[in-house]
């Protein structure tokens, strides 16, 4: 079994998603920031349709029966080897628009401590139909308090692996997220079990990454993007 690092699952990710790529727009070029600033009371942004790198870390290796070896014609998983996954998503995040608020002096930075709000919905990748999301897979962020919920389900060769989202450990999201590619990042806690064995507590995390600038902008295939 190969060991896959969430950089070399982004880079496969954008490599499918970017083959055969039309010809980039420009449709997001002006920052959104810019027509934040003189605008008092602003509403926050709708949620961004988004593409989701995730991995989750393998478990430290127990002796010699951590590497995978042939049974029955099929790999054995290896518990010590990273779990790849990607999904299709919705995040949402009004930091763009405190920030904002700041600036204009309508908003301290203590209150906005308290006034961030952020989420990201999972949802299926159907250019990746090994990777099956529940339809409430969520992480979310609201002031200082983080949660999440649902479960991923890797079909890896012959294994079944079910990923359950446990804690959330932290939350980043980008205020410029409406113009760029990355939009955040969670790190989580989960429970990972192999067709149907004993749940073991992994870490796991996840990058966020802006689909409509990654399509209007970069590239990207009619399988991720629609027709042109």
């Amino acid at each position: 079994m190969k060991r896959f690092s969430l950089l070399s699952v982004a880079l496969l990710f954008f490599a499918v998603a970017c083959s055969d790529s039309p010809a980039p727009g420009t449709s997001l070029t002006a920052p959104r920031s810019a027509l934040l600033a003189g605008a008092p009371g602003n509403s926050p942004p709708p949620p961004v349709d988004a593409y989701v790198a995730g991995e989750i870390d393998g478990a430290p290796p127990s002796g010699a029966s951590a590497v995978s070896a042939p049974l029955g014609g099929l790999a054995v998983f290896d518990p010590a080897a990273p779990i790849p996954f990607v999904a299709d998503g919705r995040f949402f995040s009004n930091e763009e628009s405190i920030q904002a608020a700041i600036a204009l002096g309508t908003l301290t930075v203590e209150a906005a401590e308290q006034s961030g709000h952020a989420w990201l919905q999972l949802n299926d990748a159907p250019a990746f139909p090994q990777y099956d999301v529940s339809s409430n897979a969520k992480f979310k962020k609201q002031g200082e308090r983080l949660s999440g919920q649902g479960t991923i389900t890797v079909t890896q060769g012959g294994d079944v692996i079910l990923i359950r989202i446990d804690q959330v450990l932290s939350f980043v999201s980008n205020p410029e997220c409406g113009t760029t590619r990355f939009c955040g990042n969670v790190v989580f806690t989960a429970t990972v079990s192999v067709n149907g064995g004993q749940a073991t507590p992994r870490t796991g995390r996840v990058t966020i990454i802006n689909r409509q600038f990654l399509c209007e902008v970069e590239c990207c295939a009619p399988s991720f993007c629609g027709p042109s």
